[in-house]
């Protein structure tokens, strides 16, 4: 008779109850406080640049005989700085 043990079972089991346990000592953990810090400026700050993100769906071949994958592109728009502040990179979907 074979007594086979799936140890990667037994590690999720205990670490669901080391996790479960936590919570219940630290219920705060349950309820992080989104709020709590304020992301303000500087006063008197003033940015060298500025660019605007966008994404957008893009279906691009990841390798190159491949078949086309659905990526986020990112695209940049400089609006205020040195002009070659960012460039495109073509035939790239980090671009």
């Amino acid at each position: 008779m074979t007594n086979k043990i799936n140890y990667n079972r037994r590690q999720f089991l205990q670490h669901s109850a080391l996790g479960a346990a936590a919570l219940t000592v630290f219920p705060e953990m349950l309820f992080a406080k989104a709020g709590q810090f304020q992301n303000k400026a500087t006063p008197g700050f003033n940015a060298d640049i500025e660019i605007e993100f966008t994404s957008r769906d893009a279906y691009i071949p990841i390798l190159k005989s491949g078949r086309k994958t659905k990526v986020q592109k990112y695209y940049a728009e400089l609006l205020k700085g040195p002009k070659n502040t960012v460039v495109e990179l073509e035939n790239n979907y980090l671009t």
